[in-house]
């Protein structure tokens, strides 16, 4: 897995690698989980890993309390390692025996892409401080903490068809866009920073029944673009709201365009109503969704704004 990947940025040779291991071995140089991610950024070596493999065995069995402090190393030292099989199943037996099913991961890179990702042996995925853009597609997040909280300034955020975690927490970060893609908003929770400058929402036919944007205070520009949020009961929309377009978008019953319009810009292009309608703005209730197209608010709207 990509996310636990350890890369050799400090290349050393066998031959140092093994005085490393020696000096451990005799005392000399105690084993932490910061020498084991040194050692491993060093070498792929195959007797060097066997070796710190049999070193970091004993140390487990010795100090057991301290399993988790490793849980990443043992994921980290057969990805993308090419290395044999006894050293697989050796790593793969330390993580049975010690119940070590998933791990905290640190990404260090800027801009963070990856697709199709399984990353429910990741319990946690912790973003830097410079962070960019987080841009994931059909990746499995399901069982994985999200947390940005160390971001200061993150450009963009996109999930594409990815199973979410039930709740997510970006309150704390400042975020300029977050796109949504294909997804199932109904899935889980989302907490958005109290300034948000484009929120996008992109070809989704599951909403929750109450779509709560209230927690921001402030956007820019809130899309929806064609989704199906007829099952929406009620929407809760940003304290301050610059524009809403809505496009080719099913629209819920509970949208009062005309009562939006004295707060932000609304753009409204090639939408339709469900069938349910008991209120609109342009009195088109007998209207069928799937046939007839609200032009007619277009055009309202449009002559509102040439008056």
């Amino acid at each position: 897995m990509k996310a636990f990947e350890i890369k050799i940025t400090t290349p050393q040779n066998p031959l140092r690698c093994h005085n490393m291991l020696t000096d451990v071995k005799k005392g000399k140089k105690e084993l932490t989980s910061k020498f084991a991610l040194e050692f491993l950024q060093s070498t792929n070596n195959r007797k060097n890993i066997a070796d710190f493999l049999d070193i970091l065995e004993t140390h487990l069995t010795n100090h057991p309390e301290t399993v988790k402090e490793y849980s990443r190393i043992l994921f980290g030292l057969t990805t993308n390692r090419n290395q044999p099989e006894d050293i697989t199943q050796k790593a793969k037996m330390l993580r049975q025996t010690y119940n070590i099913t998933s791990a905290e991961v640190e990404i260090p890179n800027k801009s963070w892409e990856d697709k199709g990702t399984d990353y429910r042996c990741v319990s946690k995925l912790i973003f830097p401080k410079d962070l960019i853009k987080l841009d994931m597609e059909a990746c499995d997040l399901s069982q994985t903490e999200l947390t940005l909280s160390q971001a200061t300034f993150v450009t963009l955020v996109q999930f594409d068809r990815c199973k979410m975690p039930p709740k997510i927490d970006f309150s704390t970060s400042y975020i300029w866009a977050i796109y949504y893609k294909r997804m199932d908003m109904a899935s889980f929770e989302p907490s958005y920073p109290e300034t948000l400058h484009y929120l996008d929402v992109d070809e989704t036919t599951k909403f929750p029944s109450v779509l709560d944007l209230s927690k921001i205070k402030k956007i820019n520009v809130l899309t929806f673009y064609d989704c199906d949020m007829s099952n929406i009961q009620e929407i809760r929309f940003p304290q301050s709201m610059g524009t809403l377009h809505l496009y080719k978008a099913v629209l819920p019953a509970c949208l009062d365009i005309e009562e939006l319009k004295k707060n932000c810009r609304v753009i409204v292009n090639e939408c339709m109503l469900p069938k349910q309608k008991e209120k609109h703005p342009e009195n088109i209730e007998q209207l069928t969704p799937k046939n007839r197209l609200l032009q007619r608010i277009v055009n309202k709207i449009i002559k509102g704004r040439n008056k």
